[in-house]
Formats: structure tokens, C-alpha cells, sequence
């Protein structure tokens, strides 16, 4: 069953209980959405949680996820993980979503300038020490936007993906040509994601809409994928991923036009 009704509370609780007298957990945090005050929660609302653990906790809780199934049945989850946090992002199958996000008590001391869960609200802490870490000011920015080498590399690898992706149609292997198309429309999503982030100066969006004319600027699906459909959503998405980047950065220079005349060239030898 679908849920019905207000859950992210009583989830909460239940979690509490669930880990509170596990020894290798030290702190529970939930933040993001579910530690707002209750009229901004809807239903779709997921629940974020820190989970602080010993050092040997870790493999207790990650990436294993059988400890989770008492609690409800699992229906699909995702894992990340890097030097300070593990990850495990997870829908129940009456489709309650929750992220947990693992980090050990020396981990904490390394995270003063990356404070992802404040505001937060702490659920039980064992460890003095862990509280005083979890409730420390956090006087990181309140948003991050990609660097300039981050743009450097996105430009780089969209324009050479571009020219791979017309190269395969050249070669008649349509399946890979139109995969990398779809990269390509992704990667315009990206920079149109990047582009609503600064301009509302956050990288949290609860809910849409004000970016959503964008869409009617991507290609749209051919109804065959022959060659020249192909080459076309290639030169659509090459149009308009130049106007978001010279809308990104003012320093920018247009590099749709080589694309776009050798996509002309075949094109017109097709005909």
C-alpha cells in the first residue's frame, strides 16, 4: 500500500528505538526536510539521518542493508560513499524515502567546513564529545556552486562527447550515437539546474516549477532514429547547451558553430 498518511515522525521514533541500544552507534541526527517544523512536510517528504558510528560500526551498517528490512520492506536502494560519509539513499516498498548517511566519530573532527546536516535536530547522542561536535557553528556558505575548472571540464567533455556521438552515426552504430545524445540532453539539464542554483542561491529545492521552461528548449524524441534525427537532437542540444553556458559565465566564447556546420555537411550529403 501507498502511504496514506503523516510518517516521518513516527518513522523517526521507530529508528530511535531501533539503534539506541546498539553500541556502535554513538549519535542520531535527522536533517533536511523532516527537521522543519511539521506545516512544511507533505507526504513525499523524505527523511535525511546522520548516523554517527564507532569505527568498527561502519561495516555493521555499510553498505549491508539487512538491518533496515525489521523496520519495513525494502523496495530499491542506491549507496555512495567518499573519504568522510557512506551513503544509503532507499525507497520502502509503500514508497517512504529515506537517505542515511554514516560517518564515524573521527570523521565528525575532519567535517567542520561541510555541515550538511545543520540545521538539524539530534535525536540522542552517548558521547560528549560527539554532541558538542553536531551542535558546533557551522560558518561554511550556505550553498555551493561548481568552480571554474568544474565549468572547464564540463565544457570539454560535452563538446567532445558531441563530436564522438557524430562520429558513431558516420559509422551507422545508432544504439551508441543516441546514448551519447542523451548525455548530451542531460548535461544541458545540468547546466539549467546549475544556472536555477545561483540564481536562488541554494542547492535544495523542495519543490519546481520555476525552471521548467527550459524544457521546451530541449529536443524533443524522434519519432524514427535514423541518421538525421539523430544529427538534429545532436545540433539542438549543441544550440542550446551554448546559450546556457554563455548565460553561466559572460567569458565564455559560442563553440556550436564547427559542430553544427559538419552536422549541416552530412546532413546535406544525405539528402
Amino acid at each position: 500500500m501507498i502511504i496514506q498518511q503523516p510518517w516521518q515522525q513516527p518513522f523517526i521514533e521507530t529508528l530511535r528505538q531501533h539503534l539506541y541500544t546498539h553500541q556502535d552507534i554513538l549519535a542520531l541526527v535527522v536533517f533536511g526536510s523532516a527537521a522543519l517544523p511539521k506545516a512544511t512536510i507533505d507526504l513525499w517528504s523524505d527523511v535525511d539521518v546522520l548516523m554517527v558510528t564507532t569505527d568498527k560500526g561502519i561495516d555493521t551498517f555499510f553498505p549491508d542493508v539487512d538491518w533496515l528490512r525489521p523496520l519495513a520492506p525494502i523496495y530499491a536502494y542506491e549507496q555512495h560513499t567518499n573519504e568522510l560519509t557512506h551513503t544509503t539513499r532507499l525507497c520502502f516498498t509503500d514508497m517512504r524515502r529515506v537517505d542515511l548517511v554514516f560517518m564515524t566519530a573521527a570523521a565528525l573532527k575532519q567535517n567542520d567546513q561541510a555541515k550538511f546536516w545543520q540545521p538539524g535536530r539530534v535525536i540522542f547522542s552517548k558521547v560528549s564529545a560527539v554532541t558538542q561536535q553536531l551542535l558546533k557553528a557551522n560558518n561554511a556558505p550556505s550553498f555551493s556552486l561548481p568552480s571554474a575548472a568544474d565549468f572547464e571540464r564540463m565544457l570539454e567533455q560535452f563538446w567532445y562527447r558531441s563530436t564522438v556521438a557524430v562520429y558513431k552515426v558516420i559509422r551507422e552504430d545508432w544504439l551508441l550515437a543516441w546514448h551519447l545524445s542523451l548525455e548530451l540532453i542531460q548535461d544541458c539539464c545540468v547546466l539549467g539546474m546549475m544556472l536555477r542554483d545561483r540564481r536562488e542561491q541554494t542547492n535544495h529545492h523542495r519543490s519546481g516549477g520555476k525552471s521548467n521552461d527550459m524544457l521546451a528548449q530541449l529536443p524533443t524524441f524522434p519519432e524514427s532514429y535514423s541518421a538525421t534525427a539523430i544529427l538534429e537532437v545532436i545540433a539542438q542540444t549543441a544550440v542550446l547547451f551554448d546559450n546556457l553556458a554563455g548565460q553561466w559565465s559572460e567569458a565564455y566564447e559560442g563553440r556550436k558553430r564547427p559542430l553544427l556546420a559538419w552536422i549541416q555537411s552530412l546532413i546535406g550529403d544525405s539528402e
